[in-house]
């Protein structure tokens, strides 16, 4: 799942799940985390805002 941008009015949708957050230039934009695993993001600036998510998501299966 990627990154989507989110209102602040709907911030109540995602209450109770486990989610990342990127607020910059005035928009917020999240991503489900996975049950088990990693992730890594990376955020490129410039000029005082994100430009760039680099994310990296390594999924574990428990058996």
């Amino acid at each position: 799942m990627e990154f989507r941008q989110i209102n602040p009015d709907e911030i109540a949708t995602i209450i109770g799940k486990n989610v990342i957050m990127v607020v910059t230039n005035g928009t917020i934009h999240y991503k489900e985390l996975p049950d088990f695993g990693k992730t890594n993001i990376t955020l490129t600036n410039a000029d005082g805002k994100v430009m760039y998510i680099e994310e990296e998501t390594k999924v574990k299966t428990k058996l």
